[in-house]
């Protein structure tokens, strides 16, 4: 009856604690499954008429979903591990992120960093991490700007 119980209590604990750690955001351990977690950009201040959208962190692992902001608002990239930012002409990952034919790097790629963009006129961009592998594992972001 006593190692019933353990059981029990030991399974509810650590079914309490994977819960937690996907309502903050990160993936628990599985033992080699990995989950995706859905980012959203948070404004952060407003500046000249616009907001700024802060996407902290900038990552892998994460999914960023669409954004439409009001013209004159910035976005703002923080990162803490290798990554960069460069703007590219569609919602398809290059396979090379040499600049030119619509690829503009704006943040190379570096160790931790931060980035933001000037004040967005209308229209859609597109922004993709230039480390290799990373655009096709989710670190590309659309944003809209109306």
């Amino acid at each position: 009856m006593k190692t019933w119980c353990v059981t029990a209590v030991l399974l509810l604990c650590v079914g309490i604690s994977v819960g937690r750690q996907l309502q903050q955001g990160s993936t628990p351990s599985s033992g080699g499954n990995t989950a995706t977690a859905q980012a959203t950009a948070t404004a952060t201040a407003s500046v000249g008429g616009g907001q700024i959208y802060a996407i902290d962190p900038w990552s892998l692992g994460k999914s960023y979903a669409p954004l439409t902001v009001a013209a004159s608002s910035r976005i703002r990239f923080n990162w803490n591990s290798r990554h960069g930012v460069y703007r590219i002409p569609s919602g398809s990952c290059p396979s090379s992120f040499s600049p030119g034919n619509g690829i503009i790097a704006l943040a190379p790629a570096s160790n931790g960093g931060s980035f933001t963009t000037p004040p967005l006129s209308p229209g859609v961009y597109w922004y993709a991490c230039p480390v290799p592998t990373h655009c096709p594992s989710g670190m590309i972001f659309k944003v809209t700007v109306v």
